[in-house]
């Protein structure tokens, strides 16, 4: 036997599936699709992370590469929006909650870098 079988056990672009039997007209290639919101939402915030180291080994990288890292870091942000547990209610009580935030801790647009805290033990 002369096969090399690879295990992926991730979920993946919708035409992952079409193009490795493209590539690899004789393999075998076995998914499904996630029908249970929570798994889904599991396996997306593991794609979610994957993608996240990938888009920091890309700042070594070419621009073009960083930007195809942050688009694939949009795309699954989109999906898990898109698949949310949440109501629309709840939509908008995040976008209260945001604003809460926002204007008690402010936003990341200043790109303050947290180095250290020393202070007084009381």
């Amino acid at each position: 036997n002369n096969n090399t079988k690879i295990i992926y056990n991730k979920i993946v672009r919708d035409n992952i599936p079409e193009i490795i039997k493209e590539k690899h007209e004789n393999a075998i290639v076995k998914y499904r699709v996630i029908t249970d919101k929570k798994e889904l939402i599991k396996a997306l915030c593991d794609k979610m992370t994957e993608e996240v180291n990938e888009l920091a080994k890309a700042l070594d990288e070419t621009d073009l590469e960083y930007m195809s890292e942050l688009c694939d870091v949009h795309d699954i942000l989109n999906e898990l929006t898109s698949i949310s547990l949440v109501t629309a209610e709840d939509v908008r009580r995040m976008t209260s909650i945001q604003r809460d935030k926002v204007g008690k801790r402010g936003r990341f647009g200043n790109h303050i870098f947290l180095e250290s805290v020393e202070y007084e033990n009381k």
